[in-house]
């Protein structure tokens, strides 16, 4: 057991010590510029990505796979593009949109729209679980079947949707694989809430 004067001290410095710190209205007192050469930025043009319905692309995100040695980059309207690494090639590899897929995007100007995509590991690798699987985050206007989580508001403006795409031939220019296997669907009762990235 410790002596009383030892609890005084104890409690005496704790009690004290928060009036001792200090804040500074000067974190750097000395320039940082002062010690260092300017910092210079330039920008190249890597790769243009194609109008879509007539406007410029809300991309989203840009992923490079190198299993397949290339680059992926998505356009918020429901267009994935393959980009080679020189930029020289950029080739339109899946439409979300497109009928076939029965995703039916759901886009507006702001936030809605082709989300994010995820490339499975081991895309890229034959005879491995992963090869040719990737993964989409999608708001769509098809709100069948019913979510698999519910916003618990009693307005549904649309449902964002986790999908898994397949394909035997990842190499390809173009996805040719089958349709996509619903994984995940959720319920959005605004129009502003949506998936984010994967």
């Amino acid at each position: 057991m410790m002596p009383r004067s030892v609890h005084v001290m104890v409690l005496t410095l704790l009690l004290s010590s928060p009036g001792h710190t200090q804040t500074t209205d000067d974190p750097f007192a000395e320039s940082i510029g002062a010690r260092q050469a300017a910092l210079e930025v330039s920008i190249t043009e890597f790769a243009t990505i194609p109008d879509s319905d007539g406007s410029a692309p809300r991309m989203m995100l840009l992923v490079d796979e190198p299993g397949t040695g290339r680059l992926f980059v998505n356009d918020m309207r429901g267009l994935l593009y393959s980009v080679s690494y020189d930029g020289q090639t950029v080739t339109p590899y899946l439409n979300l949109d497109d009928p076939t897929w029965n995703v039916n995007v759901e886009f507006s100007r702001n936030e809605q729209g082709f989300q994010s995509f995820a490339f499975h590991p081991q895309f890229g690798e034959p005879g491995t679980r992963g090869y040719g699987k990737f993964y989409t985050l999608t708001d769509t206007k098809n709100m069948a079947p019913p979510p698999d989580f519910r916003s618990g508001s009693s307005d549904n403006s649309h449902d964002t949707v986790l999908l898994e795409w397949s394909t035997k031939t990842p190499h390809e220019s173009i996805y040719a694989g089958q349709p996509p296997r619903e994984l995940v669907r959720y319920e959005q009762p605004f129009r502003n809430h949506n998936g984010g990235h994967l």
